[in-house]
């Protein structure tokens, strides 16, 4: 069978001389169209695998720096929110001392102590800060009349019999959501 490539010159047996146009393929013959052809699909191909890797590869790699940074976004967040819960945690074990200290503590004294707590950024991210004081029911009246020494209109509600009672008697900073 004789060979579908044309003999190469650097190959040719110098005796034999040139090779004549006869035995070499003409350049318009199908069967160097078809392998042209072949050849470019082939090359169509690897280029196209060659896209389709690299672009898989920039997907996975953007990927993964998006979800570290979203990690790390979101440790960020918990730092700053454990931050926050700590200083109102302190907030709150600071009025529970003070209420320790002294359990008749007077308006004035519960509003300096939020106001320094407020300076000090204490209160940041907290409507108020209050106290309510449990109440039994044959104490109540004579609650209502010592709070409203200090807060005339004081009223326990709702009213109605029960055996306990929870008055809201401080809650600062005085503002609209507060009253």
């Amino acid at each position: 069978m004789p060979s579908p490539w044309p003999p190469s010159p650097l190959l040719a047996d110098p005796q034999e001389g040139e090779p004549s146009e006869s035995s070499l393929p003409a350049v318009g013959s199908r069967s160097w169209r078809v392998r042209g052809i072949a050849l470019s699909y082939l090359v169509l191909f690897f280029g196209l695998a060659i896209t389709v890797l690299i672009s898989a590869s920039f997907v996975k790699s953007i990927r993964e720096k998006e979800h570290l940074r979203l990690q790390h976004q979101a440790a960020e967040i918990a730092n700053h929110l454990r931050g926050r819960l700590s200083r109102h945690v302190a907030s709150l074990l600071g009025g529970a001392a003070l209420f320790a200290v002294d359990s008749r503590v007077t308006m004035s004294e519960f509003r300096n102590f939020t106001q320094r707590l407020m300076r000090f950024g204490g209160l940041a991210g907290m409507q108020g800060l209050g106290f309510a004081r449990r109440v039994d029911a044959e104490e109540l009246r004579s609650y209502e009349y010592s709070v409203r020494k200090e807060m005339p209109g004081f009223q326990v509600w709702p009213q109605g019999p029960r055996e306990e009672h929870y008055a809201v008697e401080f809650l600062e900073p005085r503002n609209w959501r507060n009253d």
